[in-house]
């Protein structure tokens, strides 16, 4: 009679004990996606920021081109405007976790930063680098600028709508394990 019981005894610590593991890692695991959603946010809205970016580099490149802006007063402002993309750019690319900033998970949309990084650093800022360093860049210098606002923009949307969906995709799962969260206390 004692070795049944303490047979039964061990049946249902050991029952209790896997539904304590279970439990506890579905917890951990949903401290761990809502940590990387919040820093998802934050990525989103620092990739939405690069198309504002854009646009502000644009319309400067437009303005010294014959538009209100001296060229030199032009020039000052592109080199400000300049840094803070590629600010927002590498800090996209890197991370921060103290802040938190994290790209959603998935390489294809580490790729395509990747590859607008590479764009802009290969092709885009080496031109307009040229165009502030010129001396005394005129209008013209500007409208040779090779600044295609629209197919940069098309560039950085798409990436933001890939972050948003797996971002989607991840509080999808999130939702599931505090389903199962809920479904394991009762």
């Amino acid at each position: 009679m004692a070795l049944a019981n303490n047979s039964l005894h061990f049946k249902i610590t050991g029952i209790l004990l896997v539904f304590f593991v279970a439990a506890f890692a579905a917890i951990g695991l949903t401290l761990f996606t809502s940590w990387q959603l919040k820093g998802a946010a934050a990525a989103i809205n620092d990739a939405g920021s690069l198309r504002m970016g854009t646009y502000r580099i644009a319309w400067i490149v437009e303005q010294g081109e014959g538009g209100g802006l001296a060229p030199a007063a032009a020039a000052s402002r592109l080199a400000g405007e300049m840094a803070r993309f590629e600010l927002v750019l590498e800090g996209l690319l890197a991370g921060n976790p103290q802040r938190p900033l994290a790209v959603p998970r998935g390489e294809a949309i580490r790729e395509d930063l990747a590859g607008l990084s590479a764009s802009w650093y290969a092709d885009i800022r080496p031109a307009l680098v040229r165009l502030i360093e010129a001396s005394g860049p005129d209008a013209a210098a500007f409208a040779r600028a090779p600044v295609d606002a629209d197919a940069m923009v098309d560039r950085i949307d798409d990436i933001v709508r890939r972050m948003e969906h797996r971002y989607s995709e991840e509080t999808a799962w999130l939702r599931g394990s505090q389903i199962l969260l809920v479904f394991m206390a009762i």
